[in-house]
């Protein structure tokens, strides 16, 4: 069974793959429940300013990395 999340960070309720739901895969692909509140842990995000994909460190990440941020809003 799964310890992390794809971002790194630690799952203490192993037994089911995440802290918020229990998860199901289909064909290969992990699929939390609708509503999860951890399921932005496995989603890759698309960086707006450079357009690398990324796996968020918080909920609210937006952009890969500070550098990324401070050009895109002109720091």
């Amino acid at each position: 069974m799964r310890t992390q999340y794809a971002n790194g960070n630690e799952i203490s309720l192993t037994a089911t793959g995440c802290d918020g739901c229990s998860p199901s895969m289909v064909n290969g692909v992990l699929c939390h429940e609708h509503g999860c509140p951890e399921a932005w842990q496995d989603m890759r995000r698309e960086c707006p300013w450079c357009g690398a994909r990324f796996l968020p460190e918080h909920k609210d990440a937006a952009f890969c990395n500070g550098d990324c941020e401070a050009a895109y809003y002109g720091y």
